[in-house]
């Protein structure tokens, strides 16, 4: 009887863990993609990848090639971000244009801050950064 009771008390305990796991977990998710300003940056893969400013209640991701870092083209480079599908918006990206020496100051550890491209009466702000 008594082992039957603590393997019930130790399932209670379990479940009641495991469902304040499933709470945590989308609120950490949500409130990582809160804020006003270029945040998030991942450099996984091929490209370093940042997330821009929010506005109207929604951002966008840029990658950037990393073979566009290392040896930046002399005329620069014309990126698009992600879409994005806002209320009241529409589907949508931005255009994003980074000069030779916004690429150059990059790959040497610098910040660079770019506004994208108009598109519905709005635009985002990236700054980006090699971490």
């Amino acid at each position: 009887m008594e082992a039957v009771m603590s393997e019930r008390m130790l399932r209670r305990e379990f479940l009641t863990a495991a469902g304040k796991v499933v709470l945590v977990i989308p609120a950490a998710a949500f409130l990582a993609n809160c804020g006003g300003s270029s945040s998030g940056m991942n450099q996984q893969g091929n490209s370093l990848t940042v997330t821009s400013s929010s506005t109207l209640g929604h951002n966008h991701n840029l990658s950037v090639p990393f073979s566009d870092i290392d040896q930046p083209p002399a005329g620069g480079v014309e990126l698009s971000t992600s879409t994005a599908s806002p209320y009241g918006i529409g589907t949508h990206s931005h255009v994003v244009t980074l000069s030779t020496d916004d690429l150059t100051s990059i790959m040497n550890g610098g910040a660079v801050s770019v506004d994208t491209s108009t598109v519905s009466d709005h635009h985002h702000s990236f700054t980006i950064q090699m971490g």
